[in-house]
């Protein structure tokens, strides 16, 4: 087994029983805060506006995702195509921050249950950053989700991500649990 992923308490005793009885070094690579919205509050906004991704935008949201894998994505890592990204937008799932006609900003929905959807893949490029463009996205994101019928949206920041966990919880997100991910490896 490669690793564990879940809420802290039980991946943080897994990852101990697991060292223990393999030999095994049991090393946390990611803590993460999952949140939950029901209500978005008022933010200001920046100029542009969102837009829901079609079809014809399948390589844009390829080029994006693939801009923040290589960003964020330590280790194996499965580069997006076109053809890809087509089922979360036919779903209409995916989402654009669009200003002066350039996407300078993307979000998806997804993982959807009974009375929740996960948003994810939230990501705006270097040059773009520091305008509000991401958290004025989820905003509408979570706008949307919710005048769809779910009663609730969640999503999950990285803990060394100060920006993000800021931002989030500005247009309503609640802190809910923390996760840990270990990865296991042979001992040296």
């Amino acid at each position: 087994m490669p690793g564990v992923n879940g809420v802290e308490e039980a991946s943080d005793c897994f990852a101990e029983i697991w060292q223990e009885k393999t030999g095994q070094q049991a090393r946390r690579i990611v803590n993460t805060r999952a949140y939950e919205l029901r209500q978005v509050t008022s933010i200001d906004y920046p100029s542009g506006g969102m837009k829901i991704a079609e079809e014809a935008d399948a390589q844009t949201a390829a080029a994006m995702h693939n801009a923040m894998i290589d960003e964020v994505i330590l280790g194996p890592r499965r580069l997006g195509t076109a053809e890809s990204e087509l089922e979360s937008i036919r779903q209409k799932r995916t989402f654009f921050w669009v200003d002066e006609g350039e996407v300078v900003s993307i979000a998806l929905a997804n993982r959807p249950q009974i009375k929740g959807i996960c948003v994810g893949g939230v990501y705006t490029p270097p040059r773009h950053r520091r305008k509000g463009y991401a958290r004025a996205l989820v905003a509408d994101v979570s706008k949307e989700l919710l005048s769809r019928g779910y009663e609730l949206t969640n999503l999950f920041t990285d803990l060394s991500n100060p920006t993000s966990n800021k931002i989030y919880q500005e247009v309503g997100y609640r802190p809910v649990c923390d996760y840990h991910q270990y990865e296991f490896v042979d001992q040296a």
